[in-house]
């Protein structure tokens, strides 16, 4: 039976936000406020739009479309599903992760004739002043020229090497300030939970628990089980300062807080660090989004700080 989308009726929101609450999607105080905000919509007392998706007469799931959303888990579009059978998440994974990904893209890309150089440094990027015009890049001491650059760094990165830009663009990369991570990826020799995801309101040294072996073979990592634990800090928090054990002895300590774990039941800690993974969402964020032109003829800017909705997975 196909399913119609039409505007929402006061019930449908009803139903959704109750089901949200009996899934653990919200807590039943945040689901009451996600209601009333639902409700004004539909009523006409708030901005955006709320549509409903039916198949036949049952419901199974409720749209909001808005500029700004009214919870930290609503943007845009947020689907409440009431019919799991129907619309279940799926989660995958590609054998060998980010590291097949690129080589693959990298393979495709010398496919297309493209030359691929990694750990090559970017020094300057600048408009080229010959008569011909297009674009010089420095990499390595060496300077090439192309007809257009495109640069998919922070927009601090692009700044730094892009001396040319006009003061209003610059200032405005500049400005954009990310958050990083310090990431501990740990191996044990039992799961902890049949649980995905599990996010952690105590005061912990990490913000979650990520059983990766809930969505990939326990065969691929050795018939053992991967847990990610993830901290959530400032580009220039001190974290970033202290040492790969201390770190891994402090998430290990907090996680036996969580899981009854021995500690012959860990086999490996190690620990990742970035700097920059996410542009830090802010008030009005989207009227000082970097543009993709630089104000430099033939040099653009493609990064992550022009994705305003977006989550801290990789999706967008």
């Amino acid at each position: 039976m196909s399913i119609i989308i039409s505007d929402a009726q006061p019930e449908d929101a009803v139903s959704a936000c109750r089901f949200s609450v009996d899934t653990g999607m919200f807590e039943h105080e945040e689901s009451g406020e996600v209601e009333q905000q639902l409700l004004a919509v539909i009523h006409g007392q708030g901005p955006g739009t709320v549509l409903t998706a039916k198949r036949g007469s049952a419901v199974v799931g409720v749209g909001y479309f808005a500029p700004e959303p009214f919870s930290d888990r609503c943007w845009n579009l947020y689907f409440l599903v009431v019919d799991n059978l129907l619309t279940m998440t799926q989660f995958g994974a590609v054998i060998g992760g980010y590291v097949r990904v690129l080589a693959e893209l990298g393979v495709g890309l010398s496919a297309l004739g493209a030359t691929v150089e990694c750990g090559s440094r970017v020094t300057c990027v600048e408009l080229d002043p010959g008569e011909v015009g297009g674009v010089r890049v420095t990499v390595g001491g060496v300077t090439h020229r192309f007809d257009h650059a495109v640069l998919t760094t922070t927009p601090r990165v692009a700044a730094t090497v892009c001396e040319q830009l006009p003061e209003r663009i610059r200032n405005a990369m500049i400005g954009v300030r990310y958050q990083g991570v310090i990431c501990a990826s740990v191996v044990l020799r039992r799961p902890l939970s049949p649980y995905y995801l599990t996010y952690l309101m105590d005061d912990l040294p990490f913000t979650a628990v990520v059983e990766m072996t809930t969505v990939i073979p326990s065969a691929w990592v050795g018939g053992y089980s991967l847990v990610y634990l993830p901290r959530y800090v400032a580009s220039d928090d001190q974290w970033f300062e202290r040492s790969d054990a201390e770190i891994g002895a402090e998430f290990l300590a907090g996680l036996a807080t969580v899981h009854r774990i021995e500690p012959d039941d860990v086999l490996a800690v190690r620990v990742a660090r970035a700097r920059a993974v996410f542009p830090l969402p802010v008030l009005r964020y989207s009227e000082t989004v970097p543009t993709i032109e630089t104000g430099i003829p033939g040099v653009h800017l493609v990064t992550s700080a022009q994705i305003i909705n977006g989550t801290l997975n990789a999706n967008e």
